[in-house]
Formats: C-alpha cells, sequence, structure tokens
C-alpha cells in the first residue's frame, strides 16, 4: 500500500469489493489522500484468505515476485495480476511463475507521494493507461470508465512500457545524482548535458535491440522534465529514504539488455554503480 497502490485504491468504484494485501493482525489498513482542494479519508479491509478476481501489485518492480509468492494463496488460475510500475523485465518473470493467468500491465503518468505510510499527497493528475500484457487473452475484469481519474485502455501496453522506460531511465537517476527536482535537470549545464549523453545512449540501445520508440528522446525528456518541474522522482525519494530503487528495472536493465549484444552504455553504467553505492 503504497502511493500509487492507494491512489489507484481510492480510484476504484464504491461496487468493487476491495481489500488490502497487509501483513499483520490489523482489520483495516487507513490512509487519507491529499489533492490541491481536498483530503479524503479511506479505509480498505485487510484481506481474509479468500480467492480473488484480481491482484493489483503496486510495489517496486523487485519486490514483485516475493510479493506474489506471499500472497500466492489469493491466486486461482482464473485470477487476473496486474502490474503497476515503473520498470521493464519482471512483467515477463511474473509470466514465468504464472503462465495460465492473464496478466495486465499498467503505466501511469499520475503523481503520488507518500507522506507518511498513511498519508498521500495526490501532487499531480495524469493519465493511466491498463493493456493485456500475456497469458490467455481475456477482457479486464474492471470497467475503466467507473473509475475516478483518467483510466484509458492500451492496445500496445508493451509500446507505452517501453516509451516510459526510455523517459525514467533519462530523468530518474538523474536527479539523484544532482539530488534535483525533474526541472532543475535543464537549468544545469553539467546536468543538461548528462542528459543528452543519457537519451543518446537509451535511443541506441532501442535501435540495435529494434525496440520501437514513439519519439525523440532528449526533446521528450526536457518536455516531461519542464511539465513535472516541481516533481521529485520516485527514486530520488528512495534514495532520501534509503529504500531499494528500481534502478535493475531501468537503467540497469538497458544495461543489461545492451550488453547482449556486445553494447556498452556508459553513463547509464555509471547512473546504475552510483545509485547502488547510494543504498546499501
Amino acid at each position: 500500500m503504497g502511493a500509487i497502490g492507494c491512489l489507484i485504491s481510492s480510484q476504484l468504484p464504491l461496487s468493487c469489493q476491495r481489500f488490502a494485501l497487509i501483513q499483520g493482525e490489523q482489520d483495516f489498513f487507513h490512509f487519507a489522500i491529499e489533492s490541491d482542494s481536498q483530503t479524503q479519508q479511506f479505509a480498505l479491509p485487510a484481506w481474509n484468505d479468500q480467492v480473488l478476481d484480481m491482484v493489483l501489485v503496486c510495489v517496486k518492480a523487485a519486490q514483485t515476485l516475493a510479493a506474489l509468492k506471499q500472497w500466492q494463496s489469493a491466486i486461482s488460475k482464473e485470477t487476473q495480476i496486474v502490474i503497476v510500475q515503473n520498470g521493464f523485465g519482471q512483467h515477463d518473470q511474473v509470466k514465468q511463475l504464472f503462465p495460465n493467468n492473464t496478466l495486465f500491465a499498467v503505466s501511469t503518468t499520475e503523481g503520488a507521494n507518500r507522506i507518511n505510510r498513511h498519508h498521500i499527497h495526490h501532487a499531480g493528475r495524469g493519465i493511466t493507461q491498463w493493456g493485456y500484457f500475456s497469458g490467455p487473452k481475456k477482457p479486464l475484469l474492471l470497467a475503466l470508465d467507473k473509475l475516478s481519474g483518467d483510466h484509458q485502455n492500451s492496445s500496445n501496453i508493451r509500446q507505452v512500457l517501453l516509451d516510459k522506460l526510455a523517459i525514467n531511465a533519462a530523468i530518474n537517476a538523474l536527479t539523484v545524482k544532482y539530488n534535483c527536482r525533474n526541472g532543475d535537470l535543464l537549468s544545469q549545464d553539467k546536468a543538461l548535458q548528462d542528459l543528452q549523453s543519457v537519451c543518446t545512449e537509451v535511443e541506441s540501445c532501442y535501435q540495435t535491440l529494434n525496440w520501437p520508440l514513439s519519439f525523440s528522446l532528449f526533446e521528450r525528456a526536457k518536455q516531461v522534465a519542464l511539465t513535472t518541474a516541481n516533481n521529485v522522482s520516485s527514486m530520488l525519494q528512495d534514495v532520501r529514504n534509503q529504500n531499494e530503487t528500481e534502478i535493475d528495472y531501468i537503467n540497469g536493465y538497458l544495461v543489461t539488455q545492451a550488453k547482449a549484444v556486445n553494447l556498452t552504455l556508459t553513463t547509464n553504467q555509471q547512473l546504475v554503480d552510483l545509485i547502488k553505492q547510494q543504498v546499501r
């Protein structure tokens, strides 16, 4: 029940019976969603051993398999598994672990920061895209038009994930290196040079791997950094809180894929090393 998990659960229709997959003996998980206009209180009952129609996985990418194994008794072959995360690679790991389940992936541009475990700041409204990823092809059990916020069906969620991966690779780790908000990457000459270097390497990696990219990465990264100028990236939040980051599933994932085709991503590798040194 992190920031995005709380936010999306608050957007689900009241007709949907929801449970919090939490450890401990509390009967409910209480949290507040604060936005510019109001603060709303929510209480989700703790899961009590029944098989679920759908499991939304909103933990960090590196925690995905451990979380699914922990809650495996909630999952039958009919349960739809929805991965709501940054990064890439973990979806295929889930596919291997649950080959008979329908797997969906979600990518969101919503901004949410966790002030504390029970208090979420909805920092910026965005679009949340849901799409089929693997397994038996079945329609999503949720009717997205019943959710609050902007939720959309995507006919090509892999492209959405690859585009988001490139943007996250360009921006997130650099905000850690310079300990800055997204927009500050544009106002510091050295940071802007690093941004261009990362983007050049990522585009080279995509081209070598024959992965499509829907835009010129450097131009889009600058646009995103400007649009989200006051945001603190999730990776920088993790480093400041000494939490595990998603670096292995963003820049680290690209470095690994590039090595497999004899391509070296020097700047990206330096960023991976830097992040790993900061969180031990």
